[in-house]
């Protein structure tokens, strides 16, 4: 018996099993902030530009050909861009909720020629575009309701180069800055950006579960000494070591995997 609980109190009087147990803590305590903060309802309208431009027609006046839409005729380059606009938050988005609508403008007030709603997530939200605008290159929407994951791709078709800025704004209710999610400036189109994603998922979930196997491992080699009686922790004990590495890279890829939430574009796709 006495055996026994002196060789307990040198188990738990041990240094290194203090550090692994403030590891496991800091965790433990990371984790109930992580998910609390994952399950909160909130409303998180988020927009996003096709990387993917694209030129229409090209009217340079050096020459003869013209180019008239609706009978009217129209000079230099005729671009199309789409962008994506969605709920990310878990609580709905109703038309009661939107204090300031939501504004596409595009930049030196070039005219938009025509739009058009390429996709919606579902009919029931009730999309409505106000053109009243567009010559000035603005355009406003608004919506019956838009929950999670709500949401719809417009397409534009405008007289300027494709590279020219567009911005977004609106006002929800809990929300004063629509979010904005780009992507990376190497990717050169939308199918790479999410093959790159996906595979960014493949190596975080990868980590996670060796990760995970490397403090089983651990556990399982403590108590084995633990059982014969050897000394539990070498003088040189890299695998605790590699093990606290490790849970450093569990609690960041973690993060990672629940806040990096529609980061390969809208949910319904464009």
């Amino acid at each position: 018996m006495n055996q026994t609980k002196s060789r307990a109190y040198n188990f738990f009087s041990n240094p290194i099993v203090g550090i692994t147990g403030t590891f496991a803590s800091i965790l433990s305590v990371f984790l109930a902030i992580l998910f609390y903060n994952n399950s909160k309802s909130s409303r998180e309208l988020t927009y996003l530009v096709n990387p993917v431009k694209s030129i229409i027609a090209s009217v340079d006046n050096s020459t003869d050909m013209s180019v008239t839409y609706k009978n009217n005729p129209i000079k230099g380059n005729i671009s199309s861009m789409q962008v994506a606009f969605w709920n990310s938050g878990k609580e709905s988005i109703k038309k009661e909720n939107i204090l300031q609508p939501l504004v596409f403008s595009f930049e030196n007030n070039v005219e938009i020629i025509e739009v058009r709603i390429v996709k919606t997530s579902r009919k029931i939200i009730n999309i409505k575009l106000n053109e009243e605008e567009i010559k000035t290159g603005k355009l406003a929407l608004s919506w019956d309701i838009l929950e999670y994951n709500d949401g719809a791709v417009i397409q534009f078709i405008y007289n300027s180069s494709p590279d020219i800025k567009i911005n977004v704004s609106a006002i929800i209710e809990g929300q004063s800055v629509i979010a904005e999610l780009k992507y990376k400036p190497k990717i050169q189109s939308l199918e790479q950006y999410m093959f790159s994603q996906t595979i960014t998922k493949i190596y975080r979930y990868f980590f996670v579960a060796l990760s995970l196997i490397m403090l089983i491992v651990y556990i399982w080699q403590v108590r084995r000494r633990f059982k014969k009686e050897q000394n539990i922790f070498q003088r040189h004990d890299l695998l605790l070591l590699f093990n606290v590495a490790l849970m450093i890279v569990l609690i960041y890829e973690i993060y990672e995997i629940f806040y990096d939430n529609g980061a390969i574009g809208p949910p319904f796709g464009f």
